[in-house]
């Protein structure tokens, strides 16, 4: 007997598209009988004397600790799969995100999860709009937003590694990109002994990219002129409670033309004595999302509209 995992994922992802009780019972196990009740549910069902709908709300009564949340994440999910905008509403901003986590796990062990073009600590953003041939989908503008940064100060290269890795450990999908100029060249190779997979840029002058494997070559203009086409179209934001948001802004304003003594032109950053690191950090991560990592995820379906 042969067995097709592709097919076997097909067959498992349609199963729970078509009923929230078979995606509960793949991220959760055996829903209990109210679940079950509650996930079958359909409000629209609802109908008045004059044949409308009569209430679009349904009300559980449910004891604490019981399942509530998993089963509301369950059909927020639900619908979010199918292209409809969920909107979580509590008391408080804990027990919404509370919720969202929730859907997370749904999202997580959905193996037919629309394209994810957007994910913060509190919004989640896919574009699963069919083209009305087959299963093709219509993508929507591919759009990043910074919701971390960090700055340490650590000598030791092994030291900075190891911050990496744990770092990278918490999140599920990454791209590392480092600065491989200069000093950094041994650093790409410490992050190779150590088996971190990274691209490794290094700047030059000039106006051109270029890339065998993962060593990169930029020219220092072409890197800055991509971060600022980012953050002029909005293609690139950078979340507003994002902690030294403003320093991060100065540093990419800080940027100008400046006259080397073999009379080229260079651009510089940070002032006298600073390198404006951040802001080259922040250029380095969107060039791997323009430039750099298309076409390394699998894709099973036809898209449109993404590149």
């Amino acid at each position: 007997m042969i067995e097709d995992r592709a097919l076997l994922d097909y067959m498992r992802g349609l199963a729970v598209s078509l009923d929230p009780i078979e995606r509960f019972r793949l991220a959760v196990g055996e829903p209990d009988e109210w679940q079950k009740v509650l996930l079958r549910t359909d409000h629209r069902l609802n109908v008045g004397e004059h044949g409308r709908p009569d209430d679009r709300m349904v009300l559980a009564l449910c004891g604490r600790q019981s399942g509530k949340s998993t089963t509301c994440g369950c059909l927020a999910y639900d619908d979010f799969a199918k292209g409809k905008t969920v909107i979580l509403t509590a008391p408080s901003l804990r027990q919404s995100t509370e919720l969202f986590r929730r859907i997370l796990e749904f999202k997580n062990s959905d193996p037919c999860c629309p394209p994810i073009v957007r994910q913060t600590q509190t919004e989640l953003e896919a574009h699963p709009e069919f083209t009305g041939r087959g299963f093709e989908q219509q993508l929507g503008d591919r759009r990043c937003t910074v919701v971390f940064q960090e700055s340490i100060q650590l000598y030791s290269y092994t030291d900075l590694a190891d911050h990496v890795a744990r770092r990278l450990s918490k999140i599920p999908n990454w791209t590392l990109a480092i600065d491989a100029s200069g000093l950094g060249g041994p650093f790409s190779s410490t992050l190779d002994l150590a088996g971190i997979e990274h691209f490794a840029v290094t700047m030059t002058a000039g106006a051109s990219l270029s890339r065998k494997g993962r060593d990169v070559t930029v020219a220092k203009t072409l890197l800055l002129e991509n971060l600022a086409v980012g953050l002029e179209t909005h293609a690139l934001t950078i979340a507003h409670d994002l902690p030294g948001k403003q320093d991060l802004l100065n540093e990419v304003a800080s940027f100008e033309l400046a006259s080397t003594s073999a009379g080229n032109l260079v651009l510089q950053g940070g002032g006298k004595g600073h390198h404006a690191d951040r802001a080259v950090a922040l250029a380095l991560a969107y060039l791997s999302v323009t430039h750099l990592d298309l076409g390394m995820m699998p894709v099973q379906q036809k898209l449109v509209g993404w590149r």
